[in-house]
């Protein structure tokens, strides 16, 4: 219907014109006016035909277009809801793995907070048992410094003993040998006076009974110091025998172990002082333990440095530091600028014998000493 009316229109808008420009235009001589417009009409009718059927052509070809892309607009849509689903499926997929992978790592945390609680352990009891020889190794050695001073103290009796018999005997001798002059010299008066003596026959054999018996006190009182130097010297010599004795036995208790126990005086205290330059406001942390165990590594994982790092302490395999080492801590926020760490050298070397180490090293001035050794070998004497 619509394409019937498009026609008419079109052919009557044609033919109009046509009509119009026939009785417009002046005639034209031999022109067939009524065959002219109906071969123009006929033109007209074919040229309007031929476009409505390319219009048709033109609506149909459109149609099928609009129906080819409405047919790619659900294929499109099909696969890119199969494309949403895929990856849906992959994101589930990922969600399940990464929830298989986080409680993988849970137990692994689990596990190792275990294992280091098992470790803290472990160290906290072997930290206990070095405590416990230090303290056992201390009390010995204040009872060898003890044994040691009694001896000496002993020794020092004897020797005052041994004195005192010697300035005895040496009186006893004296006065025996005053006696023997005063003798000898009344002997001399006797003989000077032997008329006087004849005379006094009685007088002078009294005078010489009491000078015999004055002598013969005298040889007794001579006899029983001499008696009594015997016995001084039997005296020193049973004192000297124990303190040799004694002294024996405070050597063979070094070679075996058993070292000897030596306090600081208030000198060395306050010289440990002054040597680490201690600060009451200061928490002074004392790193120490055998040769090569890893001090100097330890105290710069405490301040935060690496080996590297400016300030830090020198690391080495063997036996680096020789003397005290002083390092303050470099941070500054709360508390770290109280801290302050030393590097003590290590012990059980030939220079710093394992039983001199805590006195010679100062370590009774520090607030807090770190033990650091091996477990695979420890010095049982430190």
């Amino acid at each position: 219907m619509g394409a019937a009316v498009s026609i008419t229109l079109g052919v009557l808008g044609v033919a109009i014109p046509a009509l119009i420009n026939l009785f417009t235009s002046p005639p034209e001589p031999h022109n067939d006016t009524v065959s002219q417009l109906k071969q123009r009409i006929e033109e007209d009718r074919q040229t309007r035909e031929e476009e409505d059927f390319r219009r048709r052509c033109e609506e149909e070809e459109a149609e099928c277009g609009r129906k080819r892309v409405e047919k790619e607009w659900k294929q499109r849509r099909e696969e890119e809801e199969r494309k949403r689903r895929r990856e849906e499926k992959e994101q589930r997929r990922r969600n399940e793995e990464e929830q298989r992978r986080r409680r993988r790592e849970e137990e692994e945390n689990k596990m190792r907070e275990e294992e280091l609680r098992s470790r803290e352990g472990q160290a906290k009891r072997m930290e206990q048992e070095a405590n416990r020889k230090a303290e056992e190794a201390r009390r010995r050695e204040e009872e060898a410094n003890k044994n040691a001073e009694e001896a000496k103290r002993k020794e020092e009796e004897a020797r005052k003993k041994e004195e005192l018999l010697k300035e005895r005997e040496k009186r006893v001798r004296e006065e025996a040998q005053r006696r023997e002059e005063e003798t000898k010299k009344r002997e001399a008066e006797a003989a000077g006076k032997a008329e006087e003596a004849n005379k006094n026959a009685e007088e002078a054999r009294r005078k010489e009974q009491e000078a015999k018996a004055s002598e013969a006190e005298a040889k007794a009182r001579e006899e029983q110091s001499r008696k009594d130097a015997e016995l001084a010297q039997r005296l020193a010599d049973e004192e000297k025998d124990a303190l040799q004795q004694q002294v024996k036995e405070t050597n063979y208790n070094l070679a075996n172990g058993i070292q000897p126990i030596v306090l600081p005086t208030m000198e060395e205290f306050e010289a440990a002082k002054v040597r680490v330059q201690y600060n009451e406001n200061l928490l002074h942390f004392a790193v120490s333990g055998p040769s090569g165990s890893g001090k100097s590594s330890l105290i710069n994982a405490f301040r935060g440095l690496r080996k590297k790092d400016r300030g830090a302490a020198q690391v080495g395999v063997v036996e680096t530091t020789t003397a005290v080492a002083r390092y303050p801590d470099p941070r500054t926020e709360p508390p770290y600028p109280r801290f302050v760490w030393y590097d003590v050298p290590g012990a059980g070397t030939a220079k710093i014998p394992a039983w001199q180490y805590f006195n010679q090293q100062g370590l009774f001035i520090f607030d807090f000493i770190i033990l650091v050794y091996d477990a695979v070998s420890v010095d049982t004497t430190y």
